[in-house]
């Protein structure tokens, strides 16, 4: 059995009140779908991907980018720290400001999915923590 017979689940998540809008996906293998999770939800302009630094180790990953880079302006950001704190997403969010980046990904743990998203909705709605 392949990675595209495992289920993945995906949830679009809107903030009130917020620009932004948050699509979670999760299961074994959804990395493999990436670039067509982004053309379901017709995503465009520049990616900033915020990864565990361990990813940009591991064999896959630079296949994964290699592709995406074919259509989209890609960027990452692996300097995330265990536990963000406010200067961590402050930093994320100057960077996404400096890279006028329209969309980001988060890939990895806990601590950038949640670096990630703090990052994304302070970028998109022009705020600091």
């Amino acid at each position: 059995m392949g990675f595209e017979d495992k289920i993945s689940e995906h949830y679009i998540l809107e903030f009130p009140g917020f620009r932004n809008k948050s699509i979670v996906k999760f299961g074994f293998g959804v990395i493999y779908n990436l670039e067509e999770t982004l053309i379901e939800f017709k995503i465009s302009g520049r990616i900033l991907i915020i990864v565990d630094p361990v990813f940009l180790t591991m064999e896959f990953f630079p296949a994964i980018l290699n592709s995406l880079k074919r259509n989209y302006e890609v960027h990452i950001y692996s300097n995330v720290e265990p536990e963000p704190n406010c200067e961590g997403i402050e930093a994320i969010k100057n960077f996404i400001d400096l890279k006028l980046i329209d969309t980001v990904i988060g890939i990895g743990g806990g601590s950038v999915i949640d670096s990630a998203k703090f990052a994304a909705i302070l970028g998109k709605n022009d705020t600091s923590i």
